[in-house]
């Protein structure tokens, strides 16, 4: 009680920063950030189906989305380490992404989180902070889907990526070659998983 109590002060300070440039954290801090997580379970489930074609992003994606990608592909050649943080306003918008970073670092950390649980809490805030639009998918930065909060399937996978590694957990972009679509890959407990950043629901997916 007390480490949720020091989380909502802590969120409430952040906010303030965040309100300043009227982006909208009402849902992320409701539905994500002071979540009740320890009656949440990490559900994990074998699905062949679900990602019939898994593949690394930097194979895959190319052959479904090359008009798009082919302007970014020297600059993703250099960003191996993680997406890019690059922001049109660079001191507005950056700060945001920064004063969120630390509020979902601070909440996982206070409320001593485990690693599915933290990795849910990056796809809580990709699928409760974006909204679906196919229109405005052009691979944007997370500072960028930040500032927009609308994207398509790569928007919502590499916004949750994004945050996943800032918890410390070794994610990356997958996609289905089979059937066109992005997703979250993780690594809990040395095994490797796919999440769907789409969606608010803590569950994980094994290909077998």
């Amino acid at each position: 009680m007390i480490n949720l109590l020091v989380t909502i002060v802590f969120l409430l300070l952040n906010t303030r920063i965040i309100q300043a440039s009227e982006l909208d954290l009402t849902n992320v801090v409701s539905e994500c950030l002071t979540r009740d997580w320890m009656s949440v379970t990490c559900e994990f489930e074998k699905n062949q189906k679900y990602i019939p074609g898994a593949i690394s992003r930097n194979v895959g994606q190319p052959l479904y989305m090359l008009p798009r990608i082919i302007t970014q592909l020297a600059e993703d050649m250099k960003k191996m380490n993680g997406p890019r943080t690059t922001c049109s306003n660079s001191s507005e918008s950056k700060m945001n992404l920064l004063s969120l970073t630390s509020m979902i670092q601070h909440a996982v950390k206070t409320r001593k989180l485990s690693s599915c649980k933290a990795a849910c809490m990056a796809t809580c805030l990709s699928s409760t902070l974006i909204k679906y639009d196919i229109s405005n998918s052009s691979m944007q930065t997370p500072c960028r889907i930040l500032e927009d909060q609308k994207g398509g399937c790569a928007e919502f996978a590499t916004f949750s990526v994004y945050f996943a590694r800032q918890l410390g957990l070794n994610a990356d972009v997958a996609y289905d070659g089979n059937n066109p679509h992005n997703f979250m890959k993780i690594e809990i407990e040395k095994k490797e998983y796919y999440m769907e950043p789409q969606r608010t629901r803590c569950q994980f997916f094994e290909k077998y």
